[in-house]
């Protein structure tokens, strides 16, 4: 019995280095999979494409233009007033994301470019 004991301890034991090793690992990929700067350090072509395509995106649902009609110019209409001039009460929000999203843009596009072309991957000849 004592010995059986022994095996089951032994088994647990091992079960719970494997375990530790799989989650250890999963960690590293998962922490791997969501660092957007190995993304644009092996992929700037596609990361800028896609920040470019996201602040065209973002463009189009914030940037919405506000144009007089010809009875607001009559009438004095303030095109500051949102309830003549059709401005959303969202629209400080959106600014808000637009702004932070071009920001961040921004230093993604200062990081990729910042990076020596030495440390670039260099193709290998074939």
């Amino acid at each position: 019995m004592t010995d059986a004991i022994a095996d089951i301890a032994r088994h647990i034991d091992e079960e719970r280095r494997n375990l530790e090793k799989n989650v250890s690992e999963l960690t590293a990929r998962a922490t791997a999979a969501v660092d957007w700067r190995e993304h644009v350090r092996r992929h700037p072509g596609l990361m800028v494409a896609a920040a470019v395509g996201g602040g065209v995106l973002l463009a189009q649902l914030g940037g919405r233009t506000r144009h007089r009609t010809e009875s607001s110019w009559s009438d004095g209409a303030d095109v500051a007033d949102p309830e003549r001039s059709g401005a959303s009460p969202l629209d400080p929000i959106i600014g808000a994301i637009f702004a932070a999203a071009t920001s961040a843009l921004a230093t993604v596009l200062v990081e990729a470019l910042s990076v020596p072309l030495e440390t670039a991957p260099s193709a290998s000849p074939r």
